[in-house]
């Protein structure tokens, strides 16, 4: 399953279709077999399908958007910089920048 989402991951970040999960999957086993074929069969065993894809792709934005969450609930201050442009096939494109300042807690012992 891991493997699943690192290759969703990569999907993502190079914006790339994520029917082209099919094509990786094919691209591994075939040299799986060549390279190491006693594991060829752990890789066919990997889900790249579309929609797995999909799914995985969703799961990482929504472990994301938690960890940006339990961030800015620690920050004592925060800010955010978004950017959108277009890539040259004309997809929107969005950047995130965090920067933060959390609190610090001080241990106070009774004297």
């Amino acid at each position: 399953m891991l493997a699943s989402y690192m290759v969703a991951l990569q999907i993502a970040k190079k914006g790339r279709p994520f029917t082209d999960g099919d094509y990786v999957k094919e691209c591994m086993v075939e040299t799986a077999e060549v390279l190491c074929p006693s594991a060829s069969k752990s890789f066919e065993a990997v889900l790249l399908s579309a929609r797995t894809i999909q799914r995985r792709v969703n799961d990482i934005g929504s472990a994301m958007k938690e960890q940006l969450q339990n961030i800015i609930s620690c920050s004592v201050q925060c800010s955010l910089a978004l950017d959108e442009s277009t890539d040259v096939s004309d997809t929107a494109q969005l950047a995130v920048h965090k920067m933060r300042r959390c609190r610090v807690q001080h241990n106070r012992r009774a004297s």
